[in-house]
């Protein structure tokens, strides 16, 4: 086979990888079915409550509308944090933080990081103030703060992943294609003379001369370089005219090289690309994992709860997520029984340790301690140990008590010492659990 019709061949045959790549894409696997299965119709509608801002949402936003100073608004809005067990009030956190009104930099990073302390912008608002102030130790242990919580938090951890996704896609596409163009420059001048010789030769007797100056033959090489460039495939394209050039004139060893470059490349482009463009893809349409994260860590706004109580008949997630609002609403039945069934049918601590707190709070002493012996068998948590100690407490089970919290101390001590001390800002005394990330991005 000549060069020429090598060069050729390898052109054809790469070309198809870009498109190929985009057509094995199957659109049914960017948005995952579950999501059309949770907003299905035979689910029963919202009542007309669940579309109306909830009560304890009015009163946030009575506290952000107010005339008090920013440490009074802080003061209340802690104060109604823990009175409803929330693990944060970000959106509070993040009106605090825009109102420059209300103080400095520093002043309202510091309220933020109080409100809602799993917020990463927060800690890392605090950073920065922190820095601009001159507090180089603390702007150093507000950053650690934000690193620490990025895993923890839903958005942050899907922007964690996609970023970092898109990064070493990016890292993998200029990696390999400088690799190319290096491999590539050794074989340009012979390329571009053998091109040339090939294409335009002159006879003269038994003589061969040829008639083309050195710019010609390095344009027209660089023109046959450059076509999947102008068919549309971009950086991808000269990657594959790089490609095809030392793949056509290279040893064994370059063209091993090259393969391995254009590898990096091709990972780039398509599992690493797709990966992220998939996880964006699911956040965007799934209806139960936002509005879950919303009412686990925060006060869900209407339509999430709208959006939760589709899907709360067979999503366990989405009923966790919308028991806990309707028991800060007071609704203790109803969020019992968003709870009842999933309960009965699954080892996960954090549904049966919530479920077991809403019986207690319904005067079901004995059903609690069965729901939080069941959650404790899943593994040693400390809230889990605690929570149990103080229904054996309620059952007149003194020995048991003390037993499971020695058990929870041991555990952790420290723990178990800020559970005691917040226990008294609890109407019931007991913790509820969360979903974790990790589960409820699964």
């Amino acid at each position: 086979m000549t060069g020429r019709a090598r060069i050729l061949a390898l052109l054809l045959v790469l070309g198809w990888t870009p498109a190929a790549a985009g057509a094995s894409q199957d659109p049914a696997e960017v948005v995952p079915t579950a999501s059309t299965e949770a907003s299905g119709a035979r689910l029963p509608a919202p009542e007309p409550s669940m579309l109306r801002r909830s009560t304890h949402a009015q009163r946030v936003g009575r506290v952000l509308q107010g005339d008090a100073t920013l440490a009074d608004r802080q003061r209340r809005l802690v104060a109604l944090k823990a009175e409803l067990g929330l693990g944060g009030l970000e959106p509070a956190a993040l009106a605090l933080l825009h109102a420059r009104q209300l103080g400095s930099p520093l002043e309202r990073a510091r309220a933020a990081v109080a409100l809602a302390p799993g917020l990463p912008v927060a800690h890392a608002s605090l950073a920065s103030a922190s820095l601009a102030d001159g507090d180089l130790l603390g702007a150093l242990r507000s950053g650690l703060g934000a690193a620490k919580a990025l895993p923890g938090h839903f958005d942050s951890a899907l922007w964690l992943e996609v970023t970092t996704l898109e990064t070493l896609g990016r890292a993998c596409l200029w990696a390999g294609l400088l690799f190319l163009c290096v491999l590539a420059a050794f074989e340009l001048p012979r390329a571009a003379h053998d091109l040339g010789d090939l294409l335009l030769r002159v006879r003269r007797g038994d003589r061969e001369r040829t008639e083309m100056p050195t710019f010609a033959r390095a344009a027209l090489l660089a023109t046959l370089l450059l076509v999947p460039v102008l068919l549309g495939q971009g950086i991808l394209g000269l990657c594959l005219g790089l490609f095809a050039l030392a793949m056509a004139r290279g040893g064994r060893s370059r063209r091993i090289a090259a393969v391995a470059a254009m590898g990096m490349v091709l990972a780039a482009v398509h599992p690493i690309a797709q990966r992220a463009e998939r996880t964006l893809a699911r956040a965007a349409f799934d209806p139960v994992a936002s509005p879950a994260w919303a009412a686990l860590q925060d006060l869900p706004s209407g339509q999430d709860r709208a959006r939760l109580a589709h899907a709360a008949e067979e999503d366990a997630s989405a009923a966790l997520a919308l028991a806990l609002a309707e028991k800060r609403e007071g609704r203790f039945e109803a969020a019992d029984a968003l709870l009842a069934s999933h309960a009965s049918r699954s080892d996960a601590p954090e549904l049966l340790n919530n479920a077991a707190n809403l019986r207690l709070a319904l005067g079901d002493t004995e059903g609690a301690v069965r729901l939080y012996e069941q959650a404790a068998a899943g593994g040693d948590r400390p809230v889990v140990l605690f929570n149990l100690s103080q229904a054996y407490g309620q059952a007149i089970r003194l020995q048991q008590q003390d037993a499971a919290l020695a058990r929870a101390q041991a555990i952790d001590a420290g723990a178990v010492t800020r559970l005691i001390v917040n226990q008294g800002d609890r109407p019931d005394g007991v913790y509820d659990l969360p979903v974790e990330v990790g589960r409820l991005r699964a």
